[in-house]
């Protein structure tokens, strides 16, 4: 069917896509089969969170719903939320970020406060074991109560250069994604690092084994093997001129997603890039994910696709590509 896929995520062995037009699609078996379920559910999906069993989901309109028994049903925790850019939950704690509002939960939705925030457009949250990041056009923001009140960490740039796409924790270190490269603090901002990439915008940023991956809006990926002091240009055979938005790995192959071009791997010793994407019947891809057994990429058009595993790996071990012409199309 042609329907939008706006956030999709995995738990066991079912998978959940929230779709443009009302819905909540549920594979049991790896995206073979799909099924509807939004029983309960009004109102566009735009992000989702995951915490324990709990799957939580945000509305254009409507606001936050949760689901306890993987789909089959949905309860509305609050209707007074508009826009849901970013979701992100721990324990009891969901925390919600609107384009200028934070709305936080401290007992899993049954009551909600917010605060107003000033400083931006909210892009990403992210929530620790010990505080939350807050990633915004105007950098990165640090909250010890769970969103009541936000800190500046002062993240470099001048006004209007500080955007932030991305945030990750690893332990005491966080990563950043920004328009200006790739940051990283280990003391809550007291101190930032810059490590590379300043000429780029940094759309997607990952840690695999002692790799650095940064990938960036025009479809670079690069890898760092000294956390960030020297990076190298890894997919200069693809010469494809859109973003990354997504970077993972299956045993010894890298694997990426390129808006609009599919899916692409390598393996991790030649960086010999090759197209993954046979029987893709539409390549306007926006993520994809993996577990142990399949790799799963989500569509525009509202498809979600399935490979199996075993089916990629052998392919890092073939001649590269080389794409010496492409075109881009609106597609709306």
């Amino acid at each position: 069917p042609n329907i939008g896929v706006n956030a999709t995520i995995a738990r066991g062995e079912n998978i959940y896509a929230g779709v443009a037009r009302d819905g909540i699609l549920r594979s049991s078996d790896y995206g073979l089969n799909w099924e509807i379920v939004n029983q309960g559910i009004t109102g566009n999906i735009t992000s989702y969170a995951r915490n324990g069993n709990d799957i939580i989901v945000g509305t254009e309109y409507n606001g936050a719903y949760i689901s306890t028994d993987n789909g089959d049903s949905w309860r509305s925790i609050n209707k007074n939320i508009y826009q849901i850019n970013s979701l992100t939950s721990r324990d009891s704690i969901i925390i919600a970020g609107s384009t200028h509002q934070i709305f936080y939960s401290l007992n899993k939705g049954e009551t909600w406060l917010n605060s107003t925030f000033y400083d931006g457009q909210i892009n990403c949250l992210n929530i620790t074991d010990t505080c939350t990041y807050l990633g915004s056009t105007n950098g990165v923001y640090l909250s010890s109560n769970y969103g009541e009140t936000w800190n500046n960490l002062n993240f470099p740039g001048s006004p209007g250069y500080r955007t932030v796409f991305m945030i990750f924790a690893i332990g005491d270190t966080l990563w950043v994604g920004s328009q200006n490269g790739v940051y990283l603090t280990s003391d809550n901002g007291l101190h930032w690092n810059y490590k590379g990439l300043g000429n780029y915008y940094i759309s997607a940023i990952s840690k695999i084994n002692d790799n650095l991956l940064a990938g960036t809006l025009n479809g670079d990926l690069y890898l760092s093997s000294d956390n960030g002091t020297n990076w190298e240009l890894i997919n200069p055979n693809l010469h494809i001129d859109n973003r990354i938005t997504s970077i993972s790995s299956v045993d010894t192959s890298y694997i990426i997603c390129i808006k609009d071009f599919g899916v692409f791997i390598s393996s991790m010793n030649n960086y010999n890039w090759v197209d993954a994407n046979s029987g893709l019947l539409f390549r306007n891809t926006n993520f994809l994910s993996s577990n142990d057994s399949y790799l799963f990429v989500g569509t525009r058009t509202g498809s979600i696709w399935r490979r199996p595993i075993s089916n990629l790996t052998h392919l890092s071990d073939t001649e590269p590509i080389v794409i010496k012409d492409y075109s881009l199309r609106q597609n709306y």
